[in-house]
């Protein structure tokens, strides 16, 4: 027998080679009449309608809330497959969340089985750029193994920058910085080279050039890099199988596509006319400061002049009254698309309240004397859990959180950072990231400051620049410094030693087998993790050390790179918890939904926003509102 395969190798050979060997992995199936049409059992006329369109004619759902447009979406998926014969593996369907991803997955499979469904791209615009990289980013340049950058990455990094070319160093104007690079590469047009040569910032080219390097030595991509990528994969190497065989494209939330995602999802069509299919509604563009751009509907009618518009505006969601207070505030707009959502529901249900009050205090303790009224004259009708309480920004919610707190009312976080995220346990994964990956730099900065060592970030920045001069990583940088310098004294350069000897020390545990519990309990041990959590938060850390616990259990029989990997691929949907109610923003609510919703700090300067000034803008707020 000879050499097995293995999964890695598998996957390229069947991206590079084409239909031959990728028809190994195509489990053939065959339906009975009832199975062919089942997808279709459910929906309404103008479901399915767009559902049954023909697959070689660009087609635009226009999907209000409430409408089925997931039901849609995943019904419009199996129509390809079983009406008109596609293989899975040659569709691909992107979202914007990976709670939309996993839902329509399980959809799909319900009706073609999971070897097909398997064979699907499904997922988020950057899990499936991410795929298509990892198995042919080398024909772009991209490297094997390359890390991605969140953020808080993105953020650390570019603080150091900002410090080396003497700019106002604090995290907020990193952030500033940050968002403005990421609206610079999301854009299509300009080019990230000389884009800054006449910023209002003069040393803003430099920063860029410094980022750009500093994501290149650690062999990084931040978020954008990966849709440019992507993008530039489709123009230069059309002709990679795994192209070639691409049928039908899905989008779901069109409405929340950047320009350079519409450029991506373009140019995935137009190298040999597959088939596109996108589900959005302008109603619903609430996330114009992340560069969506609800322009590309109009974009896309222009590019693809047969694109057919199928429009779905029954309501099965919300109330008579509701809708009608919705399209009060939506139909302010002339210039969007027409189009009115309607119910069958009856009856019309109760009117929207609106209640004034003088201080933030008071409303806060209204809000929470209402949900604890309603809860107990409703006999049963309602629990906490049907009650949320939506803000513009997260800060706003303190005073309605001690409210419910006095009332002794459960409730909690939506979206609230996981436990293996929140700080105490991401600076404990950081050592390990950092001894996975010599030159993931961010992790290098994150335990250094924010860890044991706590070594000052002005002593970091110089570093970090160094390491850009020099093409190496800010580990290679330190280490090289601490070997030469063995006898070094300075407080600083003993910690850094004492981290490098460790960082070294994991990597040998980690090569001679020992799983991530060993690991981690390692530099529990050597660390005196504990003390320092006491330390960092004054307190017995309880609640801290337990979830350090319970990183290290769930580390059992995993490799590092297992144990990183597992973590990050663990669900986020905490949206089905306990019967509490629910504290979050509108747009961390986008999609969800709950019997009684509160929405504070309704006026002038919030809804609009005080920073709404164009038209634009205040269509977004309008869409927000509604």
């Amino acid at each position: 027998m000879g050499p097995s395969l293995t999964h890695r190798t598998l996957w390229r050979e069947m991206f590079l080679q084409g239909p031959k060997l990728r028809s190994a992995f195509v489990t053939s199936r065959t339906f009975s009449d009832a199975q062919e049409k089942s997808h279709l059992e459910g929906l309404s006329d103008a479901q399915r309608k767009a559902v049954t369109s023909p697959p070689g004619i660009p087609l635009q759902v226009l999907a209000g809330p409430g409408s089925g447009k997931t039901k849609v979406l995943t019904a419009r998926i199996v129509e390809l497959i079983k009406t008109h014969k596609q293989s899975p593996a040659n569709i691909c369907a992107v979202t914007f969340t990976r709670k939309a991803a996993h839902e329509m997955r399980v959809r799909v499979e319900d009706q073609i089985g999971s070897t097909a469904t398997r064979q699907l791209s499904l997922g988020t615009f950057h899990s499936v750029c991410v795929q298509l990289l990892r198995d042919c980013g080398s024909f772009v340049g991209i490297q094997e193994g390359f890390a991605i950058w969140d953020e808080d990455d993105c953020d650390r990094i570019l603080y150091h920058i900002l410090a080396f070319h003497d700019v106002g160093i604090d995290m907020d104007t990193a952030r500033e910085i940050r968002e403005k690079i990421s609206k610079l590469k999301g854009s299509i047009h300009l080019d990230p080279k000389t884009a800054f040569s006449k910023d209002t910032y003069p040393w803003m080219a430099d920063v860029f050039k410094d980022y750009q390097n500093a994501l290149r030595i650690s062999k990084a991509l931040d978020f954008e890099d990966l849709l440019r990528s992507c993008l530039h994969l489709f123009r230069k190497a059309p002709w990679i199988p795994r192209l070639v065989n691409l049928q039908h494209v899905l989008v779901d939330e069109f409405q929340d596509t950047s320009e350079l995602q519409y450029h991506l999802i373009r140019t995935m069509f137009e190298s040999r006319k597959r088939g596109i299919t996108i589900v959005g509604d302008p109603d619903q563009a609430i996330y114009g400061w992340r560069n969506a751009d609800i322009a590309n509907f109009e974009r896309m009618k222009k590019d693809l002049t047969n694109t057919k518009e199928n429009l779905l505006e029954e309501n099965y969601r919300s109330t008579g009254s509701i809708l009608a207070f919705s399209h009060a505030i939506i139909a302010q707009d002339t210039e969007r698309p027409q189009k009115s959502l309607f119910t069958n529901r009856t009856p019309n249900g109760p009117k929207p309240v609106l209640k004034g009050l003088e201080t933030s205090i008071e409303q806060a303790e209204y809000m929470a004397e209402e949900i604890q009224r309603l809860v107990d004259t409703s006999n049963g009708l309602f629990g906490y859990g049907d009650f949320a309480a939506l803000f513009r920004a997260n800060h706003s919610w303190s005073h309605f959180a001690k409210a419910l707190e006095d009332r002794n009312i459960p409730f909690r976080i939506l979206r609230e950072t996981p436990w293996y995220k929140r700080y105490h346990c991401k600076i404990l994964l950081g050592y390990l990231r950092v001894a996975m990956d010599l030159a993931d730099t961010p992790s290098v900065c994150l335990v250094l400051e924010g860890g044991p060592p706590f070594v000052e970030r002005k002593y970091i920045s110089p570093r970090i620049w160094q390491s850009i001069r020099e093409q190496r990583s800010l580990f290679d940088v330190l280490s090289q410094m601490c070997d030469a310098d063995r006898n070094g004294n300075s407080l600083s350069n003993v910690k850094i030693r004492q981290f490098i000897q460790l960082i070294r020390t994991i990597r040998i545990m980690a090569n001679t087998g020992a799983d991530a519990t060993r690991l981690l309990e390692y530099i529990v041990r050597m660390t005196d993790y504990y003390a320092f959590l006491d330390r960092l938060l004054g307190h017995s850390a309880a609640q801290e050390k337990k979830d350090v616990q319970r990183l290290i259990q769930h580390g059992y029989k995993m490799s590092g790179r297992q144990l990183l990997r597992n973590l990050r691929d663990l669900s986020k949907d905490t949206h089905h918890t306990a019967n509490r109610v629910t504290i979050g923003t509108v747009h961390s609510a986008k999609g969800l939904e709950w019997p009684v919703v509160l929405v504070p700090n309704v006026g002038e300067g919030v809804y609009p926003h005080r920073k709404s000034d164009t038209k634009e803008d205040i269509n977004e707020e309008r869409y927000l509102s509604s």
